[in-house]
């Protein structure tokens, strides 16, 4: 069944320290009988019956179970052919014994709740503890809780149970009943014993492999192996003595042994309900309640065949099985159960910190990622910041001067020239304006207009033959008032945050860049209306912003404003004719610059990104900070359970099982202690830009939220998975030494 072949295990490998804690060894075990690994404390018995057993490694060499390595899939194997009882019991204090026992049925893939409760039950009866089967591990004494380890090793009926000093921590009277269950195992079982008790290798080894110094020294056979028979000088069976009854009035005597003494007198006197008793044999005992001497019915030999019997291991009911998978303990169900006991437990320090770090990082990222808002937008809707029809034009006016010829014509499709100074500009509803509020601060954050959008002025001429959607059109209009265009009264619409806007002619009315909206009319483009006296700040002309005096018949390039530069928009009605002009007849002159919409549509992303990028970097800070705290304390947790994991792994709990149970538990962490914080951030957010009436400059859609909730959680698992990657790159019986330690 088992067989080693060379077997080699260091500590300290390579230090002036090392130790060849199994040195070369090579055995072949029988199928069944109870095997003893036998020495003193050190010599490597334990390491060698890790190594056996796949809770530790070996340096080279096989060990094959069955004909299969256990290096390899050692979870399988030691599932599927191993039953281990730990000298520390290594039970899991958090469940029953009843769950103690089911666990290792669960790790071999058994589902069946009926099998699972009959197969837990014969074994909880085998050992004698089917009355404490819904009792807590930590309830019962050391003999017991060892029953129930029993009970866990024997439920799967493995072809091997392997025992490290199984009654290390017990009493005479329990060691016996232990190692009597286990004797009975070995009948049909092999049992592989680690001990350093002569005694208990004398009375119940079948086979003695001596160590030492990580060395087999001998093997030799032990055919005396029946069991300790120990008699208690104190008992006198009756059952073992020849009996003689008589009765003499109301007394009846009763005599017990073959030979009595000659001539014994006995006298008894009752007074007043008291017997007194007087014999006059020099050696006379009287045996009461409280005598260390005892009677008992029938012989030594019916006791100890009932004591046999009581203590023997009946495996019927507890047949072979093949599982169905093994090593996966946790599934959705008991992990969850389990992660939201270990989150809402017992509430620690690291449990409070935990729970304050995550709810402030949810408060900062959201509040950033508001702020970042913007920029995000901006760029992806970069296409639609600016106008499709005009080109920005910077150079000297002798250079410019085909571009204002060509304006007097009428040709290349361009309609419009205006000095850039007044041209661009962000439209803003200003609600505050018209209503007369002033403009406010929050946290330093400024609260801008609750309704926004992007465009550009062109004179009111260039509306004459629009159609007019709604309102007054350009031949009603006076000096304050303003038109603009059904494509940006759209985007107006889509981005008010107003109750009471809740159509386009609602706009009517309102103040924009300080006029008053005074119709809508038919156009594709963000544009404004104004005239031209309205273009300029405070209502006051001055000549040398006005493009138009370019375009007058009189107007000359002369030696004096030649050389006068300027920057102006081109709006342009057939957007290809006007880049063909451009190109053909200013393009490459000295100081020339044209500015194309495609440029503009880049220098938009461009700006947005750069802004984005500074948001970015902040809230990379905050998160590398954060994330450090939560990893920290995440760690401690882990660190603080070593014991836990250790026996999960111990019973044969894969390291895949393991990563599952506590992603659950960083779900679960997440949902509970950022999820909560998250939402009502997101909420307050959500009231403050959609129902409050006032816009801030932040912006938090769902496509932001979504994402950086899935963040959230996402790092929970991470910063709940690197301890534990961490630890369970040891092997158990390594974890289980750090816990010792």
């Amino acid at each position: 069944m088992i067989r080693l072949q060379n077997v080699n295990k260091y500590f300290f490998k390579g230090k002036q320290n090392e130790i060849h804690v199994i040195n070369d060894i090579s055995l072949e075990l029988p199928q069944k009988g109870m095997v003893a690994l036998y020495g003193h404390s050190g010599c490597g018995k334990t390491t060698l019956l890790n190594a056996i057993g796949g809770l530790d490694d070996i340096k080279s060499g096989s060990i094959e179970i069955d004909g299969k390595n256990i290096r390899k899939n050692t979870d399988n194997i030691r599932n599927r052919y191993i039953g281990y009882i730990f000298q520390n019991y290594n039970l899991n204090l958090k469940v029953s014994n009843y769950e103690n026992v089911a666990e290792s049925l669960r790790l071999c893939g058994m589902e069946d709740e009926e099998q699972i409760r009959t197969r837990v039950y014969a074994a909880l009866k085998n050992v004698g503890m089917d009355k404490f089967a819904y009792r807590m591990p930590d309830t019962l004494s050391g003999g017991q809780k060892q029953r129930i380890a029993i009970a866990r090793a024997i439920v799967k009926n493995p072809a091997i149970i392997l025992a490290d000093e199984p009654t290390g921590n017990l009493d005479e009277a329990n060691t016996i009943v232990i190692m009597d269950l286990l004797k009975s195992i070995s009948k049909e079982h092999l049992v592989l014993l680690v001990t350093h008790e002569s005694n208990l290798v004398d009375y119940y080894c079948d086979q003695v492999i001596g160590l030492k110094d990580g060395s087999v020294t001998e093997i030799r056979e032990n055919e005396d192996a029946n069991g300790y028979v120990g008699r208690d000088k104190n008992v006198v069976y009756l059952g073992e003595y020849e009996k003689n009854e008589t009765t003499l009035g109301h007394v009846r005597l009763t005599c017990y042994g073959d030979d009595m003494p000659e001539d014994v007198s006995v006298r008894i006197v009752n007074r007043d309900g008291t017997l007194l008793l007087m014999c006059d044999s020099p050696k006379v005992k009287l045996v009461d309640s409280n005598s260390e001497i005892s009677f008992r019915e029938g012989s030594f030999e019916e006791e100890q065949k009932k004591a046999e019997k009581k203590n023997s291991i009946q495996m019927d009911e507890l047949p072979p099985f093949e599982g169905k998978h093994y090593g996966r303990l946790f599934h959705w169900k008991n992990a969850t159960i389990e992660s939201a006991q270990q989150i809402r437990g017992p509430k620690s320090k690291g449990n409070k910190a935990l729970k304050r770090v995550m709810g402030f990082f949810a408060v900062i990222l959201v509040m950033l990622f508001a702020m970042a808002g913007k920029d995000i937008k901006n760029y992806i809707e970069a296409k639609e910041s600016f106008n499709h029809n005009v080109f920005i034009v910077r150079g000297s006016l002798e250079n410019l001067k085909p571009l204002f010829e060509e304006v007097k014509k009428k040709g290349s499709g361009i309609d419009s020239v205006l000095n850039t100074y007044h041209s661009e500009f962000d439209v803003d509803v200003d609600l505050f304006e018209t209503f007369r509020y002033e403009t406010h601060s929050f946290f330093g954050l400024g609260l801008a207009s609750p309704i926004t959008t992007l465009g550009v002025m062109l004179p009111m001429e260039l509306a004459e033959d629009k159609t007019v959607v709604c309102g007054r059109g350009v031949s009603e209009l006076q000096e304050g008032e303003a038109l603009i265009s059904s494509f940006m009264a759209d985007k107006m619409l889509k981005s008010s945050k107003m109750g009471f806007i809740k159509d386009v002619s609602d706009f009517i009315g309102l103040s924009i860049d300080g006029k008053r909206i005074a119709g809508i009319v038919k156009a594709d483009e963000p544009v404004a209306y104004m005239f031209l006296s309205d273009m300029y700040s405070g209502g006051n002309y001055y000549e040398q912003y006005d493009p138009a005096r370019y375009m007058k018949e009189d107007f000359e390039v002369t030696e004096q404003n030649m050389f006068e530069g300027t920057e102006v928009q081109v709006h342009s009605n057939d957007i290809e004719a006007t880049r063909d002009f451009l190109n053909q007849n200013l393009k490459g002159k000295v100081g020339v610059q044209i500015v194309t919409p495609e440029t503009q549509m880049d220098d938009a992303a461009g700006e947005a990104l750069e802004s984005l990028m500074k948001q970015m970097a902040i809230v990379l800070v905050f998160v590398l900070m954060l994330s450090f705290c939560m990893l920290m304390i995440m760690r401690s947790s882990v660190m603080s359970r070593i014991r836990e994991i250790g026996v999960y792994r111990c019973i044969g709990v894969t390291r895949k099982n393991m990563y599952f149970r506590f992603i659950v538990e960083g779900l679960l962490t997440a949902a509970l202690y950022i999820l909560p914080t998250f939402l009502i951030m997101v909420g307050s957010i959500h009231w403050i830009t959609h129902c409050s009436g006032v816009q801030m400059e932040i912006f938090l859609p769902w496509w932001i939220c979504l994402p950086l909730m899935i963040f959230f959680f996402v790092l929970a698992i991470i910063c709940a998975l690197l301890p534990i990657i961490s630890l369970l790159r040891k092997t158990p019986a390594q974890i289980m030494a750090k816990y010792d330690i």
